[in-house]
């Protein structure tokens, strides 16, 4: 650990930010409807640990190739962390939608994108030039499971606001069926949505 430590400060940095990916694996994983604060918190989390890591490894020495050999099994470990965060986030997607959440998690996966991508070039820059392709295809997978999650939730991002907008109609139709529950009351309470959308 030591001698890991010493010479190969992106492998501390990966490990950070593979701790940080289980946090929002088990956030992600533990919800199942409503306030989505947990999961939103967990990503804030990641993405700023893994901005810290992309000052890390700029301000740090060149990698050697034992360095960057010493990379490749977390990355690939971290690929498959992030691949199972976001097939849950994907599989949970109709309760993130119902909470009105579905544009906040489309936001989170952009910036967690943004902020990976940022990693990838600043450890294929500090690579010898001999391995930057092998880096590029490893951090690749990453960027890869999160633009899933990006494509898989696009639709929620412009329905989170049609939600917004019709929420306040949504909420009286309901209110209005559970106080009268009459046939009349639930038609208008259905049609009275439907006009806006």
């Amino acid at each position: 650990p030591t001698l890991v430590s010493r010479e190969a400060p992106a492998v501390g940095v990966i490990s950070d930010i593979s701790a940080q990916t289980s946090a929002l694996a088990s956030a992600v994983s533990s919800y199942n409807g409503g306030d989505p604060s947990a999961v939103k918190s967990a990503s804030e989390k990641l993405v700023s640990t893994i901005n810290s890591g992309v000052d890390t490894v700029k301000s740090g020495p060149a990698l050697s190739t034992a360095d960057a050999l010493a990379l490749t099994s977390p990355v690939q470990d971290l690929t498959k962390q992030v691949e199972g965060v976001i097939d849950d986030l994907i599989s949970k997607k109709d309760k993130f939608v119902a909470a009105n959440a579905g544009g906040t998690v489309y936001e989170d996966l952009k910036a967690q994108y943004t902020a990976a991508d940022s990693l990838a070039k600043a450890i294929s820059a500090k690579v010898p030039e001999s391995l930057s392709d092998i880096a590029a295809q490893l951090s690749a997978g990453i960027t890869a499971a999160i633009q899933k999650g990006i494509d898989a939730y696009k639709d929620a991002a412009s329905s989170t606001g049609t939600a917004s907008s019709s929420a306040p109609a949504t909420e009286t139709a309901t209110a209005t069926e559970t106080s009268t529950a009459t046939g009349t009351v639930t038609e208008t309470a259905t049609s009275t949505p439907v006009i806006p959308t």
